[in-house]
């Protein structure tokens, strides 16, 4: 269960780092809150919230969606 948890930390932590890094205007106010394995370690969902309006959030979800497989490889 350590383990679990350590790996858990690690990729949420990476993921934050990633997206505070960017150069994309639109992550900006994005914060990484959880982040849920599956039991494999092969599955990932990402929660996160926005600090703005619809429309950041709108934009904060596409900019996401868009950098996951960059986000992957990191």
């Amino acid at each position: 269960e350590y383990h679990f948890q350590r790996v858990r930390n690690t990729i949420k932590n990476e993921i934050a780092r990633v997206i505070s890094e960017s150069d994309d205007t639109r992550l900006r106010g994005v914060t990484i809150t959880d982040v849920k394995l599956s039991r494999d370690l092969r599955n990932c969902t990402v929660y996160y919230s926005v600090i703005g309006d619809e429309k950041d959030k709108v934009r904060a979800k596409h900019a996401l969606e868009s950098a996951a497989d960059y986000i992957r490889v990191q």
